[in-house]
């Protein structure tokens, strides 16, 4: 089932306390379903990684505590921890009236067996500290969230089972209002642990898989690049792709496998790691190289190829291609269109400023911005053009006539004396 589609399935197993077992590929975003559930039922989201856990993590350190005991009771060996639980041990304090001394004393009651004295004996016994994370009683509610649970060890396993089961772990009792929900991945693609029958049965089941629109709403959420966004809806293959599905020989192509999880990487590696890359070709291919290493070798090509396959400002200036081909390609690519031309604008000043003045590139460059009618954009690059032509920054103050005598930029030209503050692009 898409991640998006699993939606409402897991929202409804938390509301009727059911534990939900989420499977699927690793970085497929089950525990980003999760987390997003839990913001929208505004439920806090402790998130347990049990693979790198070890027991005492989960049911906290032991320390000795010392409380008083029935002696009749305490002979008898019928101290369990059930009773401290449930309180039977704790010893009733009562006034009783003394005949002999005219006076009022206490008188301890066994919650077990009534048995009456004014001194108890005193026992020590082994009690476990509760863990930080672990919810207490003055918490509302909340998602507990097991991930990599056929990941962790069998010890671990097994007081997971017993969490799930009586929804206590040791001493420790889970508060009403909280809701079970844990993850694991295939065991044909992972070293993995295969769970018996008995702890499968506590959970409901639901298998996820990868969602190119969902990784792609997530994207555009965090901020990824759009160009990014863009090429995974264009390639939706490529968004997650499983290893135990290929040959040998398929794995080197394409090792490691592209992943919803390694695609936010790149998405940072392009913004906040290629700029530090040298320029020129020795750039292009260092980022390569870095690109490969976490979407391997045939989807860093093909996407570092999406890359410089947009349009160029050079492109429109010289004809190459007009407006309606790139809302033409902005069919199949909704996002497109938008960071096409506002790529296309942010080349368009220093282009201008740097060249004599072409008649032809003029009307090419006319004719796009009327068609891309974004006078924003427009409005902000011809005001740069009138500061760098006052400055005699510009190369060719052709231009600037050529605006100005030209009916079509009229519009522009009006909006420009209209508006106090525009938002100007950066040179």
């Amino acid at each position: 089932m898409k991640v998006n589609d699993a939606h409402d399935i897991i929202k409804a197993f938390i509301a009727a306390d059911i534990p939900l077992h989420l499977w699927g590929d690793t970085g497929v975003g089950k525990s980003t379903i999760v987390a997003a559930i839990g913001r929208e039922m505004g439920l806090p989201v402790e998130d347990r990684r049990l693979a790198t856990e070890e027991v005492s993590d989960l049911i906290g350190m032991p320390y000795l505590s010392e409380i008083s005991v029935c002696p009749k009771c305490f002979s008898e060996s019928v101290y369990t921890e059930d009773m401290l639980e449930n309180d039977l041990l704790k010893l009733l304090r009562i006034p009783v009236e003394n005949p002999e001394q005219k006076n009022i004393i206490n008188v301890y009651v066994c919650g077990k067996c009534g048995h009456r004295a004014t001194k108890f004996d005193i026992a020590k016994i082994t009690q476990w500290a509760r863990p930080a994370w672990f919810p207490n009683n003055t918490s509302e509610g909340g998602i507990l969230f097991l991930d990599e649970l056929n990941r962790a060890p069998k010890e671990v396993r097994q007081a997971v089972f017993q969490l799930v089961l009586d929804r206590k772990m040791h001493t420790h009792i889970l508060p009403p209002g909280w809701r079970i929900v844990a993850a694991g991945n295939y065991a044909d693609q992972f070293d993995v642990a295969e769970m018996d029958e008995a702890m499968l049965a506590r959970f409901g089941h639901l298998d996820l898989e990868a969602d190119t629109n969902a990784v792609c709403a997530y994207g555009i959420e965090h901020g990824w690049n759009q160009q990014l966004v863009d090429f995974l809806r264009a390639n939706p293959t490529f968004t997650c792709m499983n290893a135990a599905e290929m040959s040998s020989e398929q794995r080197k192509l394409y090792a490691p496998v592209p992943k919803p999880r390694r695609w936010e990487m790149v998405d940072k590696l392009v913004k906040d790691g290629a700029p530090t890359l040298p320029g020129g070709e020795t750039g292009k291919y260092l980022l390569k190289v870095a690109v490969t290493g976490l979407v391997g070798t045939a989807a860093a090509q093909l996407y570092l190829d999406y890359r410089v396959s947009l349009p160029t400002f050079e492109n429109i200036a010289t004809g190459v291609i007009d407006y309606k081909t790139i809302e033409k390609r902005g069919k199949t690519e909704p996002d497109f269109v938008n960071t096409a031309v506002e790529k296309i604008f942010m080349e368009m000043l220093p282009w201008v400023k740097s060249r004599p003045y072409d008649a032809k590139a003029f009307d090419n460059i006319t004719e796009f911005i009327i068609s891309a009618n974004r006078v924003d954009l427009a409005t902000g690059v011809l005001r740069q053009l009138l500061i760098y032509e006052s400055s005699n920054r510009i190369a060719d103050t052709q231009w600037i006539a050529a605006i100005s005598g030209d009916m079509r930029y009229y519009k522009l030209l009006s909006n420009l004396a209209k508006l106090q503050d525009i938002k100007l692009l950066p040179e």
